[in-house]
């Protein structure tokens, strides 16, 4: 048994080297791929000021352009504050609803303890569940 840890604990940081790696190059590539964007986005950006002040001169275009980043701004900020109350919420229900299950769980303990035949039903039905539920992740 103890024989086998030191194979276990090298593949285990192999593995995590492996993961740290592949991370870092995920970040790089994801912070060329943010750079380009914010490039392309600050060149539309000069495009549509020149384009705008064509028609409105150079200073109005330029507070149009703003007055417009700002509304963007605005709107993203109103959806991310939407979208994470209601994540608030799914996680407040969700916690309402363990604590319901686990609360009903302990109530039945005494029943459970007393019948061996339900005991050990349980039991193989709660490693079933625990068995299909990592399966899924």
């Amino acid at each position: 048994m103890f024989a086998i840890a030191p194979v276990l604990a090298n593949k285990a940081s192999i593995e995590v080297t492996t993961r740290i790696k592949a991370a870092k190059r995920k970040l790089m590539l994801y912070s060329l791929i943010g750079l380009l964007v914010m490039t392309a986005y600050l060149t539309a950006v000069a495009a549509l000021a020149v384009y705008v002040s064509a028609t409105y001169g150079l200073v109005s275009a330029l507070m149009i352009v703003s007055a417009s980043a700002l509304v963007l701004a605005l709107v993203s900020w109103i959806v991310f504050e939407a979208y994470h109350k209601y994540k608030a919420e799914k996680e407040r229900e969700k916690a309402a609803a363990n604590a319901l299950a686990v609360s009903a769980g302990f109530s039945m303990m005494p029943m459970i303890v007393k019948n061996r035949g339900l005991l050990t039903a349980l039991a193989v039905a709660g490693v079933i569940a625990v068995a299909g539920s990592t399966r899924k992740q």
